[in-house]
This record gives C-alpha cells, sequence and structure tokens, in this order.
C-alpha cells in the first residue's frame, strides 16, 4: 500500500501556532487550494483524533472516501459512526487490514502524532510538505521523536509572492 502525508508547517517546524491546531487559521488560500487537489487523489485518509476535532465544523461526508481516524476514544465523536471509522490500531496493523479491504493507497493528513507514528514504522512514501512563511513562538512541532529516515525533493513549487513553498519528498529506498 502507498500511503503519502501532507502537512503544513512554519519555518520553524511548528504544524500548529500555539493558539489551536486548526492549521487552516494561518495558511495561505494558495496552501489550501494545494492541499485540496493533493487531497482530491485519495479515497483513503487517516486522521488523527486530535486534527478531526479540529476539523468538525468544516468537513464534509463524501461517500466516495473513507476517513479513518485514529483515537482510543471513539465516543468523543457521537454522530459521525456512519461517516468515518475509528480505528486504535498500530499503523501497520492498520495498514495490512486496510489492503485486506482492497485499498491500495491512503493520505495521512495529520497530527503530529500519527505523522510520527507512520513515519516510525516506515510506511510513509511521498511526503507533501507546505512551508508558510512564518514563525511562532510556540506550537506543535512536526517531528515528536528522533526519526531517522531518507526523503529526496523530487519537487518544489513556489505557490505565491510571499514564499509559501509547496516541497514534495519521496523517501528514498535503503
Amino acid at each position: 500500500m502507498v500511503i503519502d502525508a501532507i502537512t503544513a508547517m512554519s519555518i520553524n517546524g511548528l504544524i500548529t501556532n500555539g493558539e489551536g491546531s486548526d492549521v487552516r487559521k494561518w495558511t495561505s488560500e494558495e496552501d489550501k487550494i494545494s492541499y485540496w487537489n493533493i487531497r482530491s487523489q485519495y479515497n483513503l485518509l487517516i486522521v488523527g483524533g486530535n486534527t478531526f476535532k479540529t476539523m468538525l465544523n468544516t468537513f464534509k461526508h463524501r461517500d466516495d472516501v473513507t476517513v479513518i481516524v485514529l483515537t482510543n476514544h471513539p465516543e468523543e465523536f457521537q454522530g459521525w459512526e456512519n461517516k468515518v471509522e475509528f480505528s486504535s490500531s498500530k499503523p501497520q496493523e492498520l495498514v495490512d487490514s486496510l489492503e485486506k479491504r482492497g485499498f491500495n493507497k491512503a493520505l495521512v493528513i495529520g497530527g503530529s502524532y500519527v505523522y510520527n507514528s507512520f513515519l516510525n514504522s516506515e510506511l510513509i512514501n511521498d511526503f507533501y510538505l507546505t512551508i508558510e512563511p512564518v514563525v511562532f513562538p510556540s506550537g506543535t512541532p512536526l517531528f515528536l521523536t528522533d526519526i531517522q529516515q531518507n526523503f529526496k525533493l523530487i519537487s518544489i513549487e513556489k505557490l505565491n509572492d510571499n514564499g509559501t513553498l509547496q516541497l514534495t519528498y519521496r523517501k528514498v529506498l535503503l
């Protein structure tokens, strides 16, 4: 199964600004467009419970997209039982079960714990990383643990005149 990841971060490596975890409040319009263009290529999304909570007001259920919310507390998402799936599986266990169901491609959309879990399990293939030209005094770092993996830059695009960059990295197989 091909698993890719997407996120935006500040130039000091934070994926939240310390005032909450809703990335849409501080990312550029160009990043939002890029995000939706990339996301539309996937029919399977994997998201952490905290990140999903920030999306509840704007999340639109689509029958053609399966959303897996990683959480140990599905009871916190009453009313979503028939719209998303909940799992507390470890990344490799989840991937194995999704492959058995016929999925061959997924996009991890956050948050930091989920990115780190999938990276530590060496499951991320491509990483779409938007760097916004902002610095936050506090927030959540993209990487929570010491992770050592090799990726190669395969594309870079300047999204706007402010300097928002869309970088695409591909895992290097050793």
